[in-house]
């Protein structure tokens, strides 16, 4: 790990490079696309060709040794250590000694759209992981800082307030982003904070017009149960006393702007009334896209201000380096500014990015401007008015906005599982108002997290962590208060992943219709069992998405899957039984209910995937075999290795749920003939599976999820295999 870093101001003295940089292409020339960029300061009398092929630097010890008689080494090593979730050893080695290689290519860089490129950046890359990538970008000289497009910008300790109230008043007046949420211009927080005058004032919202900020920080040590709402009400003036540092910022910030009202969750929701908790809790989505700008307090840890705002001390990351009539500073991607932060890594503070229509991102080194036309950042010269594109664009969380919907369901239930949360019980709350706006294009209500209209492929997550069951014994609720067979209802991350899943998403909506067979059963609010999706439901021609579209409204039968229908897909194994709902109502909330056929394996340790194939797994997770009663492999499940090792060997319950195509190469590259080469030509050969295990009779939890060979459930179960009624909690 780094010593804390300081970083090298740049040099008035003759600059020196070393023998292996001087060799470098690091003119203005190179940095300039010159037909698209007329105007840019470039001596015309070199007509040498350019030389712009990826260069490969050496080792980065190397480089560090060098730091000290070269300007560009000592610029590489500012930035390698400057860069966010660095973890390197003072001498440039990795952790356990390894060397690490870098390498320079040239990245266009500044463009309008349907135009060509102005600048280029020079991408500084290594062999090692932990080390980020980042930029080098000439420094706009102040005096032609106008023909400098693209070109970096020295920030100062003090953040430019003024440059964001051009950035907010450019995105206002001429972006279509401007508008608010459709059909919600009327839906307004219950209260505001006035921030036009002293003292700042709790009150009530002044019309469904009025425009207000919001903010999105982390509470840290800071309890807003402890907030006064007896005084908030009475608009004293001590209500300045209770507001901690960074929400004060955030006051000196939106009247820099010229709003006059700003809405704070911790002050505008009554903590203290569940009642109003979930009033205004149901409104989040609505509450963030209607307000003109959320301001992003992402610096620190806790709520003790917002760096280079109203006197909070800020230490910008550049590093800078003089070369012959030019000087050159690095630029950390804006994508990892942000990851680095803590904010980034908390529940609540993502769907309040997600749900913005702009945000002003407030980082330690520097602010950063967020919105659907616009990635604007304080190190970077650029005119707001030329809609310009640059590759601080990529990644931003608006691009995904345009996304397949579903697609972009599993991306953000992927992000926002894996982030942490004060309290755990708030797992579904924290995710509430994201899960309406995407549940709005999915055309689907939500289950616990899992859209209805999607229920067979919903139910198909896994772990990309190793994590607990919630609610947490500290969370001071009942068990069972989130289902096993939700993802909300696990203390880690998880995803749908593509090797698993790579056969049903070719045409998802085929599969829905034709590889599934389920009538899935949920415990209702009056208490009887009802169908998690309603065959009754009208659908949106809006929402056809051919492949994409989920199962079949107003069809005759559950699910649009007739008997005939489903005795093509699992044949043999279908019961008579019926597939009614049971006879005894849920006694939990969380109870999901359905028929289907079981069989028992044993847990292995074999694997059929070569190191060629190995699965990228997260840290702490291992995928398991699974072998018949002959001893035979049949399956995979990815499991906790610490937790599932002992038990090794032990004989677990499967139920089946739904076709799967194949095995990927990650689960299986060696075929072991389990079935004949003729039979897996022809695909469709297995079964996705729920790993269960028994909580009392008929009622289980879900472990995980597997795949496994069709015919070992006709053939190579231990124990019969057979038709029953599964309750999972």
């Amino acid at each position: 790990m780094t010593s804390p870093c300081t970083l090298t101001p740049p040099s008035h003295g003759t600059p020196s490079l070393c023998s292996d940089c001087t060799a470098l292409p690091l003119s203005l020339r190179e940095f300039t696309v010159l037909k698209s960029n007329p105007t840019a300061p470039t001596p015309e009398s070199d007509t040498t060709p350019l030389r712009l092929d990826p260069i490969d630097l050496g080792f980065l010890d190397s480089i560090y040794d060098r730091r000290w008689g070269c300007q560009f080494c000592r610029l590489i090593y500012d930035g390698a250590r400057a860069g966010p979730k660095c973890d390197l050893r003072d001498d440039g080695r990795d952790k356990d000694g390894n060397r690490i290689s870098c390498r320079l290519e040239w990245q266009l860089d500044t463009r309008a759209s349907a135009s060509l490129p102005m600048t280029r950046r020079l991408r500084v890359s290594t062999s090692c992981g932990s080390v980020p990538f980042f930029h080098i970008v000439p420094l706009a000289v102040d005096d032609q800082s106008s023909m400098m497009l693209g070109f970096g910008k020295r920030i100062t300790p003090q953040a430019n307030l003024p440059l964001v109230g051009q950035w907010f008043r450019t995105c206002t007046q001429q972006h279509p982003c401007g508008h608010p949420a459709r059909g919600s211009n009327s839906i307004r927080p219950a209260r505001l904070l006035d921030v036009s005058n002293h003292p700042v004032r709790l009150v009530p919202t002044p019309s469904p017009h009025t425009e207000y900020a919001a903010l999105s920080y982390v509470w840290g040590k800071f309890i807003p149960a402890g907030v006064d709402w007896d005084t908030l009400r009475k608009y004293s003036s001590t209500v300045i006393d209770q507001v901690p540092l960074t929400v004060r910022n955030a006051f000196h910030v939106v009247r820099s702007l010229g709003i006059n009202f700003i809405w704070v969750d911790a002050f505008c929701i009554n903590q203290g009334d569940q009642q109003d908790v979930r009033r205004e809790i149901a409104i989040m989505d609505r509450i963030y896209r209607n307000a003109v700008l959320t301001v992003c307090a992402a610096s620190g840890t806790s709520t003790d201000g917002m760096s280079g705002v109203d006197g909070v001390t800020r230490h910008p990351a550049q590093g800078y380096a003089a070369m012959d009539r030019l000087q050159l500073t690095t630029l950390p991607p804006v994508a990892d500014l942000i990851a680095a932060t803590h904010w980034d890594s908390r529940g609540w503070t993502l769907q309040e990015r997600l749900l913005s229509r702009r945000c002003a991102v407030f980082t330690p080194t520097e602010i950063l401007w967020q919105c659907p036309h616009a990635t604007w950042r304080e190190s970077i010269s650029l005119p707001l008015d030329r809609g310009l594109w640059t590759l601080d664009f990529i990644d931003s969380p608006y691009i995904g906005l345009q996304e397949n919907p579903l697609r972009r369901y599993a991306s953000c239930v992927d992000i926002y599982s894996g982030r942490t949360l004060t309290f755990t019980r708030d797992k579904l709350l924290a995710f509430e108002g994201l899960g309406q706006d995407l549940a709005t294009g999915l055309n689907s209500e939500l289950l616990f997290g899992l859209p209805r209209r999607y229920f067979d492929w919903a139910v198909l997550w896994e772990p990309k962590a190793v994590g607990s069951r919630l609610p947490h014994p500290s969370d001071s609720l009942p068990p069972a208060s989130f289902p096993s067979w939700g993802w909300c209802g696990w203390d880690h991350a998880v995803e749908w992943r593509l090797s698993t899943l790579s056969g049903a998403l070719f045409d998802l909506h085929a599969w829905l219709m034709t590889r599934t067979w389920i009538v899935w059963r949920y415990a209702g609010e009056d208490g009887s069992w009802e169908l998690v999706w309603d065959r009754e439901q009208p659908s949106s021609g809006a929402f056809d998405r051919g492949r994409w579209e989920g199962y079949l409204p107003e069809h005759r039968f559950p699910y649009g899957r007739s008997p005939m229908d489903i005795d093509q897909v699992i044949g043999d194994f279908h019961s008579p039984e019926d597939t009614d709902a049971p006879a005894t109502p849920p006694s939990k909330a969380t109870q999901l209910a359905f028929t289907t056929f079981t069989g028992r394996f044993r847990l292995s340790t074999k694997s059929l995937s070569t190191a060629a194939f190995s699965s990228d797994l997260g840290p702490g997770l291992r995928r398991f075999g699974i072998v018949d009663g002959a001893g035979d492999w049949c399956g995979t499940v990815v499991l906790g290795e610490k937790e599932w090792m002992p038990r090794v060997e032990g004989v677990f319950e499967f139920a089946a749920i739904s076709t799967a195509k194949d095995f990927s190469m990650e689960e299986m590259d060696t075929w072991n003939y389990y079935i004949p080469e003729k039979q897996h030509q022809g695909d469709w050969y297995c079964f996705y599976a729920l790993m269960i295990m028994p909580v009392r009779d008929e009622v289980f939890e879900r472990v995980g999820l597997a795949k496994i060979f069709a015919s070992a459930f006709r053939m190579g179960s231990i124990g019969r295999t057979r038709w029953r009624r599964i309750i999972l909690e």
